[in-house]
């Protein structure tokens, strides 16, 4: 599926984007680097966080990620948003493999995610 496409994960981006009215500043972080991000690797796996001042990208699915286990990529993604928690942001868990973009209410419903694919790779990997 290209990636500019009504269904794509980077069309849905732009929807949330449209939605919450952000970021207010900085809109290069989405419109520039997360398309070129998606663009790049159209199956990555990643935690997106949408605030007023911008977009982070925090990919999951990094072969060195997976060295590092679950419990680093979450106490990155948590020091990546409190960093910027007072600039009114939201935070998204990103599948290219699917091509679903879902809305997480906190940090810990990310957290639950990140633990899914981490048990997922892990059975993937014992087979």
């Amino acid at each position: 599926m290209s990636f500019l496409t009504k269904n794509s994960v980077f069309h849905k981006l732009i929807a949330f984007s449209a939605d919450l009215d952000l970021p207010k500043t900085f809109r290069s972080d989405l419109f520039t680097h997360d398309r070129k991000f998606i663009e790049d690797h159209p199956d990555a796996v990643f935690v997106w966080m949408l605030y007023n001042s911008g977009t982070h990208v925090v990919r999951i699915d990094d072969p060195l990620f997976n060295r590092c286990g679950e419990r680093f990529v979450g106490e990155l993604v948590h020091c990546v948003h409190s960093t910027f928690e007072t600039d009114g942001g939201q935070l998204f868990f990103v599948d290219g493999r699917l091509g679903t973009v879902t809305s997480c209410k906190d940090l810990a419903h990310v957290i639950r995610y990140i633990t899914a694919y981490f048990a997922e790779i892990a059975t993937e990997e014992s087979k």
